[in-house]
């Protein structure tokens, strides 16, 4: 399994590279069709400030787990007075994983999403998505004073070919516009 994880992530990042330098909105349709075997989702927003004290260990986990397939959901309303604040606010963020604009919400509504940040673990077997993990990436929403990592567990212990710790974590942060 842990081979077929490289080997993903490997396809992963030369299919879909991303840097700040050339930032762009990865799509919905991009998510759902990378084949990596593990995938991680993160609901942020540009307005939350419990979102943004969670952005350096986000980037830390992905460099950490580079055979996981990390993606950031924009959780924020885009209109054309907007998009350029929260592009800006998202491109001055480096993040090390790509961004997905769910203009729609559609992935805010298949997974549930009720605040940022919000975490889901996917698993992908045989064409069928498995739901590993949802919930909060810690217990407090301020990183720096969380005390359980739920998200960074979590990938230890699949890192290790062990069970996801928690299944469901609760999720503090700032809820989700809905429309």
């Amino acid at each position: 399994m842990y081979r077929n994880m490289q080997r993903a992530a490997i396809l992963f990042l030369t299919t879909f590279a991303f840097t700040a330098s050339t930032w762009a909105y990865e799509s919905v349709k991009s998510y759902q069709e990378n084949p990596s075997s593990l995938k991680v989702l993160v609901f942020l927003s540009k307005n939350c400030p419990c979102s943004r004290s969670h952005v350096d260990h986000l980037n830390g986990l992905s460099q950490k787990y580079p055979n996981i397939a990390f993606y950031g959901v924009i959780t924020d309303f885009f209109d054309k007075d907007s998009e350029p604040e929260i592009k800006a606010y998202f491109d001055s963020q480096n993040f090390k994983f790509p961004l997905i604009k769910d203009s729609e919400q559609m992935l805010v509504k298949k997974y549930g999403a009720l605040k940022t940040p919000f975490s889901v673990i996917v698993q992908n077997q045989s064409s069928q998505e498995q739901v590993l993990y949802e919930g909060g990436v810690s217990d407090d929403h301020d990183f720096p004073s969380s005390t359980k990592h739920y998200l960074e567990e979590n990938l230890a212990a699949l890192a290790q070919g062990k069970d996801p710790i928690y299944k469901v974590g609760k999720s503090l942060g700032c809820y989700i516009r809905r429309f």
